[in-house]
């Protein structure tokens, strides 16, 4: 079975990880990935760079990739409402540091309560993955020389 991937970006800076991530894991469940960055206003050209980025490993990876905005207020909203409208249960978080794998886990199962209230719902429960960025150099090089590899 084929299974979509939402990937939650909370911040820029975890494109290029979050992606890897995404990416790795579409290529094995031969899914979708919707890629939802949490950004306040318009990308800064920095941003646009990174998102390039992705989007073209994603094409060379032959995996479909879209790419939501969100700002911070209304992260929640646009995941529930994309979890909804790609009939999707698979959600990917990439996180800065370990320390923000508990409170992401809390976040994801406030939503997951809200969907399975809702009567047009039809799965009992999100399959979730948080994944804290690596800290190590050696890992941080190998993530940039993914996206340098054709």
């Amino acid at each position: 079975m084929v299974r979509d991937i939402i990937l939650v970006l909370p911040e820029a800076s975890l494109i290029l990880w979050g992606g890897f991530c995404a990416l790795q894991l579409a290529k094995r469940e031969g899914g979708k990935v919707y890629a939802l960055l949490d950004i306040n206003g318009e990308p800064s050209p920095e941003v646009t760079k990174l998102l390039a980025r992705l989007r073209s490993k994603a094409e060379t990876e032959e995996i479909d990739l879209k790419i939501y905005l969100s700002d911070d207020k209304k992260l929640e909203s646009a995941l529930l409402d994309l979890l909804k409208r790609k009939d999707t249960v698979q959600i990917l978080v990439a996180v800065k540091n370990r320390s923000q794998i508990k409170y992401t886990e809390k976040w994801i199962k406030e939503i997951e309560k809200k969907l399975i209230e809702q009567p047009d719902w039809p799965y009992s429960h999100l399959q979730y993955l948080v994944v804290p960025e690596p800290n190590d150099t050696e890992s941080q090089k190998n993530i940039e020389a993914y996206y340098k590899n054709k």
